[in-house]
């Protein structure tokens, strides 16, 4: 080798091997950084931390741009779902509590009555709220079985027969205090609803 060469060499050494290999390493960093993020954040929703993003990486266009979009978005709809999902809960709760009180009352009713129309009146309202947590737990079954595409068809409902239903089953509760609840309606209130 003579000394020419070796400063070719030493020169192509310098000028293309070390760039390139700087190139790489600082490539090779990027993606690991970009990578290690949607990482931390995937450990922080699998924790329980449902509002945890991917900081905005790349330009906007590339794979890490899309990679980090699309994860937010997932994200986005694992908070979504959850938070849907509480509310479905509180609210079937609430809505349970009152056909609880209304069936205690009944039952006594049935316990400390011996009116023939008081008993019937009872086991009616027995009967509805029955068949009203049913559905309540209905729904909770669908829900629990990630099927909540079952509850998406909207149907015609009568507001006229829910009000008159609610006034019926509240007036057994109001005896003991002396109140009345009247439903005045006009009868085919409908809608199209859930």
């Amino acid at each position: 080798l003579d000394h020419s060469s070796g400063v070719e060499l030493i020169s192509w050494f310098i000028g293309v091997l070390i760039p390139s290999f700087l190139v790489g390493w600082l490539v090779v960093f990027v993606v690991k950084k970009m990578l290690n993020s949607v990482v931390d954040t995937t450990q922080k929703l699998a924790d329980g931390d449902l509002s945890a993003r991917v900081p905005e990486i790349g330009s906007g266009k590339d794979v890490f741009a899309n990679l980090g979009r699309n994860f937010n978005q997932m994200a986005d709809s694992l908070q979504r779902l959850y938070r849907n999902e509480r509310r479905l809960i509180a609210d079937i709760s609430h809505e349970l509590w009152s056909p609880l009180a209304r069936m205690e009352l009944a039952t006594t009713l049935l316990q400390n009555n011996s009116d023939r129309s008081e008993v019937d009146l009872a086991i009616g309202m027995l009967k509805n709220d029955i068949d009203h947590m049913n559905n309540l737990v209905t729904v909770l079954l669908i829900q629990g079985r990630n099927r909540a595409a079952e509850l998406s068809e909207k149907c015609d409902v009568d507001i006229a027969d829910i009000l008159v239903d609610m006034a019926d089953k509240f007036n057994v509760l109001g005896r003991d205090t002396h109140k009345r609840f009247v439903a005045e309606t006009t009868p085919g209130l409908i809608v199209n609803a859930y």
